[in-house]
């Protein structure tokens, strides 16, 4: 694909998006009818009518009392330009290649309240360019459990569950708590933990408390299926760690978070870390009406990090509007900060956040400095607009500024010697929902460099993606 169908794809979802907006706002500016006389009563609808495919599948995954299973199969399609080297004369600068992730999972119930789950987890590459000797034309890579534990729910009659394995977490937005295998993707984003939830319904909270234990190797328990003969990893350390959190919502329309983690590194990779950090912090979910939506959250940070004393600060917040109208439009405003320094050691560390959030280019550009969506040293201002042009269908636009607290890297290669302003990025995002077992979606990205950078990393940035995911 060349740079010029990159860019007229991109546009070709903006002016989308635009003319679904002119259609809802025309339908919200058009004048009111005159009210009507009141219509005869009507007879009762017919009773909605079971679709014998859905009947038979439902039951397919669920064939015993005490047995439920599921599969899903993701197909994606990747083309980038410069999103690892901002340079287009450099090697390597443009990829082509498709992922197809398979998953397989099961849930079993040999007593009412305790469960057992496993998912088994396949994911091959094909690589178009650059095809390299670590990067075949057809890799079928390797199968593995991303997800294997047990369950156990009211032990002792408490107002409790346990959950002790392989399991995924996600705490808030996802802002510090998320993807626990940042190395391989989005193939996993699992845990080796133990979750302990109180669930206090008199008093509208809930209280978690994670102990989190998981090597840089993917072989810690069970070597995976079609084992590759390099070791893969999927951290730079061997991590350790405690999330203590707290949700209450016995205010009227609002959710006030309290947290405590506590995250311990030890260096694997030549590109990891030696590190004790502790975060704490609040996080505030408030509706002010049924319109307006605000949501923040804040955390200091206080440790060491490879011999370097860490005080660092980070909040992120978003203000949404919502239209309530034919097409669901919103607005929204977005405020994140994540403090730097001259030692980049000393900068806000994202912890468990290391993933896509705002964007894939940024996700891998952020290498240039750190490690791959290791973001840090950051001011964001972002605005973005979505809407549901159908029932089935979904578009959001965002324009998001970035700059940079310090310029760490000042004097090297790249790098500016004192500018501060990292870039700008556009992204759409067209979803489609054909049917309950079937979905895709359209992503595009451009990403134009700042004066952060220097003329050798100055190239504009592409991203293009398509995605299907067949789900049973």
């Amino acid at each position: 694909m060349s740079r010029v169908q990159a860019w007229i794809l991109v546009a070709a979802l903006a002016v989308s998006g635009s003319l679904a907006l002119g259609q809802a706002v025309s339908a919200n500016s058009a004048p009111a009818s005159q009210p009507a006389a009141a219509p005869a009563a009507l007879p009762p609808p017919p009773a909605a009518q079971v679709d014998p495919v859905e009947q038979w599948i439902q039951q397919s995954k669920n064939p015993t009392s005490w047995l439920k299973w599921g599969a899903d199969v993701r197909l994606r399609e990747h083309w980038t330009n410069n999103d690892r080297t901002l340079n287009e004369d450099a090697a390597n600068h443009e990829w082509h290649y498709q992922r197809a992730r398979q998953r397989l999972w099961l849930t079993g119930t040999p007593c009412p309240d305790l469960e057992i789950n496993a998912r088994l987890v396949w994911e091959f590459y094909n690589y178009c360019w650059p095809n390299t000797s670590n990067r075949r034309d057809f890799n079928v890579d390797e199968a593995m459990f991303d997800i294997l534990n047990v369950k156990w729910k009211s032990p002792f009659g408490l107002p409790a569950t346990v959950t002790v394995g392989r399991q995924e977490l996600m705490f808030g937005d996802g802002w510090l708590v998320l993807d626990g295998t940042p190395l391989d993707g989005s193939r996993t984003i699992s845990f080796d933990a133990a979750r302990i939830t109180y669930d206090l319904k008199d008093i509208k909270t809930t209280a978690d408390i994670v102990y989190i234990n998981q090597t840089s190797r993917e072989d810690r328990w069970i070597e995976p299926f079609n084992h590759q003969a390099q070791t893969r990893f999927t951290s730079e350390n061997d991590e350790q760690g405690v999330i203590l959190w707290v949700a209450n919502k016995s205010l009227e329309k609002t959710e006030i978070d309290g947290f405590f983690i506590w995250k311990h590194d030890e260096k694997q990779l030549s590109t990891g870390d030696n590190a004790d950090i502790y975060a704490f912090g609040p996080r505030v979910v408030h509706n002010f009406n049924d319109n307006w939506r605000y949501t923040g959250q804040f955390a200091i940070e206080a440790g060491e990090k490879n011999d370097a004393n860490i005080c660092a600060f980070g909040t992120v917040n978003d203000l949404t509007y919502s239209f309530h109208d034919p097409k669901n439009n919103r607005l929204r405003t977005q405020f994140e900060y994540l403090s730097g320094d001259t030692n980049q050691d000393k900068g806000f560390d994202i912890l468990w956040g290391r993933w896509p959030q705002w964007s894939e280019i940024l996700a891998n550009t952020w290498a240039l400095e750190t490690r791959p969506a290791q973001y840090t040293n950051l001011y964001r201002v972002g605005w973005g607009w979505a809407l549901n042009p159908s029932d089935k269908t979904e578009f959001s636009l965002n324009y998001n500024l970035f700059f940079a607290n310090q310029n760490p890297k000042a004097g090297t290669a790249g790098f500016s010697d004192n500018a501060k302003f990292r870039g700008q990025l556009l992204t759409a995002l067209l979803t489609y929902k054909f049917n309950p077992h079937v979905s895709g979606h359209l992503l595009g990205e451009v990403f134009a460099p700042g004066n952060y950078y220097d003329d050798f990393r100055n190239d504009v940035a592409l991203f293009l993606r398509y995605e299907v995911v067949f789900t049973w």
